[in-house]
């Protein structure tokens, strides 16, 4: 499966937007994110896949990576049907090294076998 968090690591870093689907990531610049490296992402994006993929719904998703610190969780909060697909609002929570934390809310839909994202709410 693509990872569906992946390429917020570039907005996040770079500050870009998605045209396709008309969203501004530059929110996530100075988020704890932004320092999170390739191991990270790997425990993130897993625990992502896990949490839209097979959790019911409020049951948490947490990561932790030892060497950096960083860590957080996934949490889908409500399941419904769009235009035939399967939709998740899905909590994430990030928190660094430093203790700095994030906590974002997305509605992801699961469209010809992705998730993807329609934005924040």
């Amino acid at each position: 499966m693509k990872r569906i968090l992946g390429w917020l690591t570039a907005f996040a870093i770079t500050g870009l937007s998605f045209p396709v689907l008309g969203l501004n990531f530059t929110f996530m610049a100075d988020s704890p994110v932004a320092s999170f490296n390739a191991s990270d992402w790997k425990l993130l994006n897993a625990a992502a896949d896990k949490a839209l993929d097979s959790m019911p719904d409020r049951k948490k998703v947490v990561w932790k990576n030892p060497r950096t610190g960083n860590g957080g969780f996934f949490q889908p909060l409500s399941t419904t049907k769009k235009n035939g697909m399967r939709c998740r609002n899905l909590k994430m929570f990030f928190e660094d090294y430093r203790s700095d934390t994030d906590e974002y809310t997305f509605l992801f839909c699961r469209d010809k076998g992705e998730w993807r994202t329609t934005g924040q709410i």
